[in-house]
């Protein structure tokens, strides 16, 4: 990125100079008998007015006054870079949501060059079989690569990886951000899991385990036991993308299913049978906020899978009886 912009720089007060110096040879073709200054000093210094302005003083001018702009451009170019390199939610950024809904689309053929025509940036997208499997970003079109996206299942946003070169060479990636629950995260492991309603879900959070007669076995106040952490763990890590169901993955305990509708970012809603009678005991709903994951959870006391007479939202690490 700063090659590019020192290169224009060059390139720009060259011609310049070259501008100015045409007009300094005419100016003394109209003025013949004007006698040139080498001293340094004013012809007319007695006279108190000021000298006229060479050319040579005209053109160091312009230099200095493109040198400033073309480092303020370098600025902001490389900070809207680093903007695009760090952002992890697609909803924060129009590029982001318009490549994600490219990959999810039809692919025509196993190569679509500069898909996004018109844009400031270049996506190039690579696939068989009618499904996006990578894709190469150029963020600001200078013929250097700047990301290099994977996809774990052609045309399945959930686990695509994302390679990105903060040195905008096109051959050094040196940073990597995977798409999970809706969101670009580091590396499992590399920082804390997203924030739930404003803070990171409590490892040692109060509560029972369910009882095995359904009802309410967390009221009001109390925290998270094991069985609702395992559950938004598990939306956070994603279950597949948009039209995903993925039935009673915990085998133990509560059944579960969770449900990703298809628009929806992250998976969207569960229901949660506490003593597998066949009856839904609690509807949950997700929503990824800017401000972490906002959790809803309605709960049927009388155990029927049809009257949901409680509703709780979860507020740094409790429930709340809403």
């Amino acid at each position: 990125m700063a090659m590019k912009f020192k290169t224009f720089r060059n390139l720009v007060i060259g011609g310049l100079i070259l501008t100015v110096c045409g007009a300094g040879f005419a100016y003394k073709q109209m003025n013949p008998d004007r006698p040139e200054d080498h001293s340094g000093h004013d012809h007319d210094s007695h006279s108190g007015h000021d000298h006229d302005i060479t050319p040579t003083e005209v053109a160091e001018l312009r230099k200095r006054e493109l040198e400033a702009k073309a480092r303020e451009m370098e600025a902001k170019a490389n900070g809207a870079l680093g903007d695009l390199q760090k952002n992890r939610d697609p909803h924060g950024d129009p590029m982001l949501a318009a490549i994600l809904k490219r990959i999810e689309a039809p692919m025509s053929g196993s190569k679509v060059k500069d898909a996004f025509k018109g844009q400031a940036y270049k996506v190039n997208l690579y696939g068989s079989g009618g499904k996006v499997e990578r894709i190469k970003l150029d963020l600001d079109r200078d013929n250097a690569w700047d990301e290099k996206w994977s996809l774990e299942a052609p045309g399945v946003l959930e686990g695509l990886k994302r390679q990105i070169s903060t040195a905008d060479d096109g051959a050094t990636y040196d940073k990597e951000l995977f798409y999970r629950g809706g969101v670009f995260r580091p590396k499992e492991g590399s920082e804390p899991a997203p924030s739930t309603g404003g803070e990171t879900i409590p490892s040692d959070a109060g509560g029972e385990a369910p009882s095995s007669t359904g009802g309410d076995p967390v009221p009001a106040g109390e925290g998270l036991n094991a069985s609702q952490r395992q559950l938004i763990e598990k939306v956070q890590a994603g279950i597949g993308g948009p039209g995903s169901k993925l039935k009673d993955p915990f085998k133990s305990g509560p059944k579960a299913n969770i449900y990703h509708d298809a628009g929806e970012p992250i998976p969207n809603r569960a229901k949660v049978d506490l003593d597998r009678d066949g009856k839904w005991d609690e509807k949950w709903n997700f929503e990824q906020t800017p401000d972490g994951l906002k959790i809803k959870r309605k709960v049927s006391t009388g155990d029927d899978d049809s009257f949901y007479d409680k509703d709780y939202r979860l507020r740094e690490g409790k429930w709340v009886l809403k």
